[in-house]
């Protein structure tokens, strides 16, 4: 039984629930401490509002920062319920059989992928291109559509499709379609338009709805 296979069969749930959160939250926690430092944020804002402002801004920042942390978990187990309820949705429908604990467990192995743009993101402006902005931060996603596109031209509610038009995302997709073919014993082609079916219908939506908010609020 090879490492992956191994992986998302016997997984626990609730540990790697937890890792997942633990990690995230350190990333995130590295990535606000070394690259979103005052001096960058006064560089993108300083000449927009006063000095005064711009200190009540920073310090708000700061102040608030802790709720990074607190809604890591809270937005990691709507993201896996929800892809696991479209993925059994899914399975219902083509008359699969495997049950939504089994789902959110394949789920959460999958997710490990994601966590490679982040490393890649951090070493990049580490190493790479050390003089950057908050734009900069903000847009950059390895191996993505959207470095091929000066995405500060591009209209705001196209920036997202962009980002998530990525490798990354081809690979979680594929891992889901193995995780589930590893549970149900059923073809690995099968489980993948299973998951293009089910999941990729919910992401379209997800987009749509993105791209909505951001030309309402662009206004």
């Amino acid at each position: 039984m090879n490492l992956l296979h191994s992986t998302f069969i016997n997984t626990d749930k609730r540990w790697a629930f937890v890792f997942i959160c633990l990690l995230s939250g350190l990333l995130t926690y590295l990535a606000q401490s070394f690259f979103v430092t005052e001096e960058l944020f006064y560089y993108s804002l300083g000449e927009q509002v006063a000095i005064e402002r711009f200190e009540k801004l920073w310090a708000e920042s700061q102040r608030w920062q802790w709720v990074t942390y607190l809604i890591l978990p809270i937005l990691y187990l709507v993201k896996f319920t929800l892809v696991s309820f479209c993925i059994v949705t899914g399975a219902l429908l083509a008359n699969v059989k495997i049950g939504f604990k089994r789902v959110f467990q394949v789920v959460l192995v999958a997710e490990a992928v994601f966590f490679l743009p982040i490393i890649l993101r951090l070493a990049w402006f580490t190493f790479v291109q050390t003089d950057y902005t908050l734009s900069d931060l903000q847009y950059f996603m390895p191996l993505s559509l959207a470095n091929l596109f000066d995405v500060k031209h591009l209209e705001i509610w196209w920036v997202y499709p962009f980002q998530l038009a990525n490798l990354f995302e081809v690979a979680y997709w594929l891992l889901l379609a193995y995780g589930l073919h590893l549970h149900t014993q059923k073809e690995y082609e099968s489980m993948l338009r299973l998951v293009l079916s089910s999941y990729g219908s919910g992401l379209l939506l997800w987009v749509v709805l993105v791209m909505f908010l951001n030309v309402n609020f662009s206004h």
